[in-house]
């Protein structure tokens, strides 16, 4: 969509008022009131057009989202500034779905804005998607944090993380210890080229078993402990 728009295009108009247009289309004046919408945004909303005029269309905003989707709008509309602003839909029938709307500044033939013009697209499949993915990293972490055993991540050899009982395995005062280091600084020499023959496997996706190996803990005592290792993703 180009940075501003003409409030009279037959065009403009045309979509606006087109049932199988895919997005909702929305008009407003300078005063933030709705002065039109399409079909698909009172599919989204469950508001009729007539209910969707002046400010009705608040209506449809979930009551924890309107104070901040008003004050987004109230200040596109001030600033003469584009709007992106993603929010819920709360519907009649209880259903709540997310939507972004995106809208730029509506000029009359003089080239003076006289409002805004814009469209509302559902997104709620890839927030849904994105919280799911949060849940799912924060109860591996919460796996990783509370294991009793030491798990370590490593890319390319360097150490990333280490968690709260690798630490008090290898006798580490504080994270910097480890992390950053090599992980082959651990490892005794006899070992090193099982540990970088295991590390190419795991880096060329394939499954490694697992291995008995010495090791050196931070305070210079030597252990043996069994390992095993597999790709993952961590940020």
């Amino acid at each position: 969509m180009s940075n501003d728009a003409t409030g009279s295009g037959t065009q403009l108009e045309r979509a606006t008022r087109a049932r199988t247009f895919p997005v909702g289309i929305f008009r407003a004046d300078m005063q933030g009131r709705c002065v039109g919408v399409n079909p698909r945004w009172c599919e989204l909303s469950g508001l009729t057009e007539g209910e969707s005029l002046g400010y009705g269309w608040i209506r449809a905003v979930h009551p924890d989202d309107r104070e901040r989707v008003a004050g987004e709008q109230a200040k596109s509309m001030r600033d003469e500034q584009n709007l992106d602003v993603e929010f819920r839909i709360l519907r009649p029938d209880g259903r709540s779905i997310w939507v972004i709307a995106q809208a730029v500044p509506a000029l009359d033939d003089a080239g003076r804005v006289i409002g805004a013009v814009g469209t509302v697209t559902e997104i709620d499949a890839r927030v849904r998607a994105e919280e799911a993915l949060r849940e799912s990293e924060e109860r591996f972490r919460n796996l990783v944090e509370l294991s009793p055993d030491l798990i370590a991540i490593h890319r390319g050899g360097l150490v990333q993380y280490v968690n709260p009982a690798g630490m008090l395995m290898m006798r580490a005062a504080e994270q910097s210890d480890l992390v950053g280091h090599n992980i082959l600084d651990f490892v005794l020499p006899g070992h090193q080229e099982v540990a970088n023959e295991r590390m190419n496997l795991v880096r060329q996706g394939q499954a490694v078993a697992s291995v008995e190996m010495e090791i050196r803990r931070c305070d210079g005592e030597v252990i043996w402990i069994e390992t095993i290792a597999s790709a993952t993703s961590w940020q």
